[in-house]
């Protein structure tokens, strides 16, 4: 299942991976991922809805908890964002 991924181009393999670590419910799966590993770290936070996967996708973590804040309307999970143009544009959506 994962080598039907290497053959997309970013971010649909990103997203591919993602995808598939949520469907088996193990991130795990984004070891595996090569160079599209952090991004699949954040998709996989992002479908749980759990901040705690997002430290995994480096740089992605930002915009993770920013999506996952959004789509849980958590005003508190701005206050984890360590970009300041991510965090206002957190806090502009949720107040």
């Amino acid at each position: 299942m994962l080598n039907s991924c290497v053959s997309f181009l970013k971010p649909i393999k990103d997203e591919c991976y993602g995808t598939i670590a949520l469907s088996k419910d193990d991130i795990k799966i984004c070891d595996k991922a090569g160079d599209a590993k952090l991004a699949c770290n954040a998709w996989f936070a992002m479908g749980k809805k759990d901040v705690s996967f997002c430290k995994k996708s480096r740089e992605y973590k930002d915009l993770c908890i920013y999506v996952i804040a959004v789509n849980t309307t958590d005003v508190e999970l701005c206050d984890l964002i360590s970009s300041n143009e991510i965090k206002s544009l957190c806090y502009k959506n949720l107040t």
